[in-house]
């Protein structure tokens, strides 16, 4: 009898699988990959750390921009999910028409030409402009920081917090942000979005905005070109018939809800409206000129949040599973 006891929990165990007890969770296997900086044998260089602040103007909608101009240096930014706070820290330089310099030269050694709607090269202009005492302050959240930020030359008005994950931070040291930012950051890595997002909506400056910039999609597209009769440059247009769009985060975040059905995570987002949230997504579209007749168009994705209400009513997701093969990882999640 007493055979039988040990070879059926045998049994057991190795039917259960070692997962039973080793394995870990969903969000274990987030932070893992967030403590790691996103890097793994399918990901070896992880998350983009070092975007410049022109990449943040070019791939915000423009509103953004013209926000961060129109910020006074009473106003705090905060930016959830920095890096290595380049952009914050060139907020604050000096000259920043040498941005777009550098770009247009790192675009030329890649043999491509770039004709950008809404061009940021006038908010860029306009920043410089200021006084660093007239630019708004910047809270920079990022969970590894490799370079050293002389702070005290920038006044106090940039503030690093590096080495923590955003969900354990205190509500009182992130301030009353006027505007948040989350450029493919804490939102697309997360395990607990509800949580964030209740962070974000409770610290914004009650006129304040959310920025979520989530997801670009691309195509393949032909191109009609023609000469601008002003400004003899050539301008692009898009022919019909072009490749259709292709997505890289949003379809691999999907959000199962209590009747059973499916939803993805854009729509969930969505679906917050009404509840003290208006949730709006943007688009910022570029054009990349490969050849005189072929190009990319490419679309950033962002999703707007502001606050309608006192009460805003935010439904708890649960993770329930992931796949950290892809950058940023799949999630799926259940309504609790």
């Amino acid at each position: 009898m007493k055979l039988c006891s040990v070879l059926t929990l045998i049994l057991i165990h190795f039917a259960i699988g070692p997962c039973a007890f080793a394995c870990e969770s969903p969000q274990e296997i987030l932070r893992k990959v967030v403590a790691n900086q996103g890097a793994s044998e399918s990901n070896p260089f992880g998350f983009t750390r070092d975007r410049s602040l022109l990449q943040y103007f070019r791939m915000f909608p423009p509103e953004v921009s013209e926000k961060v101009v129109a910020l006074g240096g009473r106003d705090l930014i905060l930016e959830a999910g920095a890096g290595e706070a380049i952009a914050a820290e060139q907020l604050f330089m000096k000259d920043l028409h040498g941005l777009l310099s550098d770009e247009a030269i790192e675009l030329k050694k890649r043999g491509l030409d770039i004709w950008v709607q809404n061009h940021p090269n006038q908010a860029l202009s306009k920043v410089s402009e200021k006084l660093l005492l007239e630019r708004p302050s910047v809270l920079a959240v990022t969970k590894e920081l490799d370079r050293k930020i002389d702070l005290e030359r920038l006044g106090g008005k940039l503030k690093v917090v590096a080495g923590e994950y955003f969900e354990d931070i205190s509500n009182s040291r992130l301030g009353r942000p006027k505007l948040i930012l989350d450029p493919i950051g804490v939102m697309s890595y997360t395990g607990r979005p509800s949580e964030v997002l209740r962070k974000y909506v409770s610290t914004l400056d009650e006129h304040g905005d959310i920025y979520l910039l989530m997801d670009e999609s691309y195509r393949s597209v032909g191109l009609e070109a023609r000469v601008d009769p002003v400004t003899q440059r050539k301008a692009f247009s898009v022919k019909p018939g072009s490749d259709s769009w292709k997505y890289h985060n949003f379809p691999r975040w999907t959000v199962d809800l209590t009747d059973g059905t499916s939803i993805g995570f854009l729509d969930w987002l969505k679906s917050l409206n009404g509840h003290g949230l208006e949730v709006q997504e943007l688009l910022n579209t570029e054009l990349y000129v490969e050849k005189s007749t072929e190009g990319i168009e490419r679309r950033w994705h962002s999703v707007k949040i502001r606050k309608t209400g006192a009460s805003v009513t935010i439904p708890e997701l649960e993770i329930v599973g992931v796949d950290e093969s892809f950058n940023p990882p799949s999630r799926r999640f259940k309504v609790k």
